[in-house]
C-alpha cells in the first residue's frame, strides 16, 4: 500500500483521522463558553415562545465554522452514520431497491435476502410489518427496511405476474455496495472504470479490476471520476499507487506547523505501465483530486473533460459526546508538484485559479448531452413510462429501444408537444435515448445501463482517440 498518512476525505472534504487533547477550564475558550452558555440560557427562559435549545445550537456550530472556510462543518449523529455507511461500502438491510411510481413503491431490483425469498423487480411493496406504506415518506421507508444484520421484517408485495398480495419475512444482511463499476469499449479492447466514490473497500475493487486487464491484455484503461465528489483520502491514494512507480509523490500535506508531509507510491502497482486516460469534470474533488493531480503531474495519464472543483483543505475529525461530529480544516493538501488546488475563498491560499486543469478540455454539452436533458429526466412522466413500459417488454429478447408511438406518448404527457416544435432532430433523439437509457435500468439492470450509455458518450470517445493516438 502506500507509505504516509491516513487521510479521510469525507464525500470531497480532507479529513485527517486523530485526536489532541485540549484545556477548556481558562483563557479565552472558558470565557467564551461561559459566555454562549448565559446567552442560550437567556433565550431559552425568557424567549417568547418555546425553543429547541439543541436545533439551536446546532445551527449557530455550522454559522461558525461558515465564517472560517467552505468545508468545516459539524454534522449531528444521524448525518455522520449516513456517511459512515456510503464510504463503508455496505448497508444493513434487505438488498431491495425501489422507486415511487404514482404514489406507489415499484420494486427496482433485488439482491441477497430479498432475491433469496422471492421478491423480483416489478413488484410493488404494499406494506412493512403490517403497516400500509401509502403516505410513507423515502426516509421512513428505509429506517423500516434497513437494520441490523440478522433482524427480521415483514414485506407485503404485489405481484403484478400472479395479481396476488403475498407477505414474506425477510431476514436482514450486510448487503455489499461497490464503489467501482467497469465495463469493455472498443471492441473489448480497452476498459472503463468508473470510480464513484472512494470507499473503504474503493482499492481493492479498482486493483482488481486493474489485474483483470493485464490478464486480458487490454491495450488501455479509461478512469471516469465525473461526479466523483470524494472519499477517504487514503483508499485515493492507495488506487493511484497502482497507476505509479515506487517513490513517486502522490500528495504533499501541510498542516499548521511542522515541514510539508510527503506521501509516496510503493512498489507493486497493478497497472504502472499501460496506456491510461482520466475523465474529469466540475464535481471531481478532493480524493479524486488527488488521484488525478498524482497521474496528470507525473504525466501518467492525461485529463480529459472540465475544470475539477478545487477542495484542497483537510480536516481533522472530531467526535463529541452525544456522537455527532466536529470536521475541522487543519492542513491543505497539495499536489505532486506541490500545487494548492482549492478555489478561491476562505481558507484558500493556492493561486486563485483553483481545481485541475484538464490537458483536453471538452464543452458541457459534450460531457452531458444537452444541458436541458436533466430537467426532462425530472418529469413525473419519466418514470412513470419508462416503468411501465419495462414491465410491458420485461422477459422480452428483442433489442430495447424507444419507438415513435411511445416517443409521442411521453412528449405529450409530459407536456412537451409544443416545445419539440423548436427542437432540432437532434435534441428529439437525445430525449428518445433518455428514455430508452432508464427502460433500460429497470429492465435489464444498471449495467445495462452503463453499457448502453457508454456509446453515446463523447468524453470517452475524445478518451478513446487518445488512446489510439498514443498507440506505437
Amino acid at each position: 500500500m502506500v507509505a504516509g498518512a491516513c487521510l479521510l476525505v469525507g464525500l470531497g472534504t480532507g479529513i485527517w483521522l486523530g485526536s489532541r487533547g485540549m484545556s477548556w477550564e481558562t483563557g479565552p475558550e472558558a470565557r467564551a463558553a461561559r459566555k454562549f452558555q448565559e446567552f442560550l440560557g437567556i433565550v431559552a427562559d425568557e424567549y417568547v415562545h418555546p425553543v429547541a435549545v439543541d436545533s439551536l445550537v446546532e445551527v449557530t456550530f455550522n454559522d461558525v465554522l461558515g465564517r472560517l472556510d467552505p468545508h468545516s462543518v459539524y454534522l449531528p449523529q444521524s448525518d455522520a452514520l449516513r456517511l459512515d455507511e456510503e464510504l463503508a461500502g455496505a448497508y444493513e438491510g434487505i438488498g431491495m431497491e425501489y422507486r415511487w411510481i404514482r404514489d406507489t413503491v415499484a420494486v427496482v431490483s433485488v439482491r441477497g435476502p430479498a432475491r433469496k425469498k422471492g421478491l423480483r423487480p416489478s413488484d410493488r411493496l404494499i406494506a412493512v410489518d403490517g403497516v400500509p406504506v401509502v403516505g410513507w415518506s423515502s426516509d421512513s421507508l428505509v429506517g423500516v427496511l434497513k437494520g441490523p444484520a440478522g433482524s427480521s421484517v415483514q414485506v407485503s408485495v404485489w405481484s403484478p405476474r400472479a395479481k396476488t398480495v403475498r407477505k414474506v419475512t425477510v431476514q436482514r444482511a450486510s448487503i455489499a455496495v461497490p464503489s467501482v463499476r467497469a465495463a469493455r469499449l472498443d471492441s473489448g479492447r480497452v476498459g472503463y472504470l468508473r470510480i464513484e466514490r472512494f470507499g473503504e473497500h474503493t482499492p481493492e475493487e479498482v486493483r482488481s479490476f486493474l489485474r483483470q486487464a493485464k490478464r486480458e491484455r487490454l491495450s488501455g484503461v479509461v478512469v471516469d471520476l465525473r461526479g466523483n465528489g470524494g472519499g477517504f483520502l487514503a483508499a485515493g491514494v492507495a488506487a493511484a499507487d497502482e497507476f505509479l512507480s515506487a517513490g513517486k509523490t502522490v500528495v504533499w500535506t501541510v498542516g499548521r506547523t511542522g515541514p510539508p508531509e510527503r506521501t509516496v507510491a510503493t512498489a507493486g502497482g497493478s497497472f504502472e505501465k499501460g496506456a491510461v486516460v482520466v475523465l474529469v469534470d466540475g464535481e471531481t474533488a478532493s480524493a479524486a483530486e488527488i488521484f488525478a493531480a498524482a497521474l496528470q503531474d507525473h504525466r501518467r495519464a492525461p485529463l480529459i473533460g472540465k475544470n475539477t472543483f478545487g477542495k484542497g483543505l483537510v480536516q481533522d475529525e472530531r467526535v463529541l459526546r452525544d456522537g455527532s461530529r466536529l470536521r475541522l480544516t487543519t492542513a491543505v493538501y497539495l499536489t505532486p508538484k506541490k500545487k494548492n488546488i482549492q478555489r478561491l475563498g476562505k481558507g484558500a491560499a493556492g493561486d486563485g485559479t483553483g481545481g485541475l486543469r484538464p490537458n483536453v478540455e471538452l464543452s458541457l454539452d459534450t460531457l452531458y448531452g444537452p444541458h436541458w436533458l436533466g430537467s426532462v429526466r425530472q418529469l413525473e412522466a419519466f418514470d412513470q413510462l419508462t416503468f411501465a413500459w419495462a414491465e410491458s417488454d420485461r422477459g422480452r429478447t428483442h433489442e430495447v429501444w424507444v419507438t415513435d408511438e411511445r416517443l409521442w406518448q411521453f412528449l405529450a404527457e409530459a407536456g412537451l408537444e409544443e416545445a419539440v416544435a423548436s427542437m432540432t432532430e437532434q435534441d428529439v433523439e437525445w430525449i428518445r435515448f433518455a428514455l430508452t437509457l432508464e427502460q433500460i435500468r429497470f429492465q435489464r439492470g444498471a449495467q445495462a445501463y452503463l453499457e448502453l450509455q457508454l456509446t453515446r458518450d463523447y468524453a470517452v470517445d475524445a478518451a478513446l482517440a487518445l488512446l489510439k493516438s498514443s498507440r506505437p
